[in-house]
């Protein structure tokens, strides 16, 4: 099986997911990461995991705006179709520096 198979696979099985459905996981993670955010924040002091939370909270809602847009036919109205390949290209950015930090071990661990 080709890749391409396995991504039209893919894609007719996530377009059978409600629209609401994807909403409500894009509500969950930002909810989720703002929660995280704050209790590794304040709670257990530990910034660095507090930020990597609030970075995926960030994301989860700007991932909720796309999709409320779609949502009320108002995509093409904010966005054009170079606005969204700059998004696109930014989220494989984010996608890359988010897998070498995992290589890349950065720890501020106070004795």
């Amino acid at each position: 099986m080709s890749l391409s198979e396995i991504y039209m696979k893919l894609r007719r099985l996530v377009d059978k997911i409600p629209l609401w459905f994807h909403i409500l996981g894009a509500v969950l993670g930002a909810l989720g990461g703002i929660a995280g955010g704050c209790i590794l924040s304040f709670y257990f002091k530990n910034i660095h995991a507090g930020v990597w939370c609030f970075l995926s909270a960030v994301a989860a809602l700007f991932l909720l705006h796309l999709l409320l847009l779609h949502r009320y036919k108002n995509l093409a109205k904010v966005h054009t179709v170079k606005s969204l390949d700059r998004l696109k290209i930014g989220a494989v950015v984010v996608v890359v520096i988010c897998s070498l930090s995992k290589f890349c071990k950065v720890s501020n661990f106070k004795s």
